[in-house]
């Protein structure tokens, strides 16, 4: 069985800083699995009965009866039923603040207890999310921030946020290109840079700027090293616009200049 609700319009009214966009009920069997690519759209699955699996960043994740599993906008996911039955609800989460409802509970990329939520409660989610009229999206927005109000987050259970790894990712797929910076990275992230940059912080230290600079370098150094090409190819190579200030970025670094971190070989800088 598996029964979708979706908004009558694309997007959530302009007068709403986020909308509700979908909900829907699933009841699959043993194996039922489905795979989903990077989306726009937040989304909140919640196990009413049987086990389930999510795969998130390559990490397995199991949902069982009475947890809640949060995936921000643009996760990369796939999910699995484990048990004979596995019984759920779902919503998704849309607009330009689509994850920031999750933000204001704490809520990561994850699993979480909820205990035992009504079924009526998602079942009147559907009927305000078809309704799509602005004061049906307003209490389907009041009914969702009550739902996610109730999820108790420990904070010793607390798990890093899948997000960051994804970002780890997308800056590792993408350093070598000197149009990618932290604007680029944040609309391929799905998230608003200023989002993106509190999360990534809190999770690693350092902004993702810093962390995208230090791997173009990082790079560099070991190109440095091994390869025989002249400096300026190999700050291009490594996604620097001004081979000037790959060299001033070495040397503050490092306390020498390219040509000190050259291999064996002659020096072609």
């Amino acid at each position: 069985m598996m029964e979708m609700t979706y908004r009558p319009t694309d997007r959530p009214s302009s007068r709403l800083p986020f909308g509700i966009r979908s909900t829907g009920h699933y009841r699959v069997r043993k194996y039922w699995n489905q795979q989903f690519r990077p989306r726009h759209f937040a989304e909140v699955w919640y196990t009413c009965e049987g086990e389930g699996q999510f795969s998130l960043s390559g990490k397995q994740i199991p949902a069982k009866r009475g947890s809640l599993v949060i995936l921000p906008v643009g996760l990369e996911h796939d999910l699995t039923a484990l048990s004979d039955i596995w019984d759920f609800y779902w919503f998704t989460l849309d607009g330009p603040e689509g994850n920031d409802p999750l933000n204001w509970f704490g809520l990561s990329a994850g699993c979480y207890a909820a205990g035992e939520l009504p079924p009526e409660r998602f079942r009147q989610l559907r009927v305000l999310v078809g309704e799509g009229t602005f004061a049906s999206q307003k209490r389907a927005i009041a009914l969702v921030m009550g739902l996610l109000a109730e999820v108790d987050i420990p904070a010793d259970e607390r798990e890093g946020d899948f997000r960051v790894a994804q970002v780890r990712r997308l800056i590792r797929d993408n350093y070598s290109d000197p149009a990618f910076d932290i604007n680029a990275l944040a609309e391929k992230a799905g998230m608003h840079r200023s989002v993106l940059s509190r999360l990534f912080v809190r999770e690693t230290g350092k902004s993702p700027s810093d962390y995208l600079r230090d791997l173009r370098l990082k790079t560099g150094l070991s190109l440095l090293q091994d390869s025989f090409l002249r400096v300026s190819e190999i700050a291009w190579r490594c996604g620097f616009r001004d081979p000037a200030y790959f060299s001033r970025l070495v040397q503050s670094r490092t306390g020498k200049p390219p040509r000190g971190h050259r291999g064996k070989g002659p020096s072609v800088s």
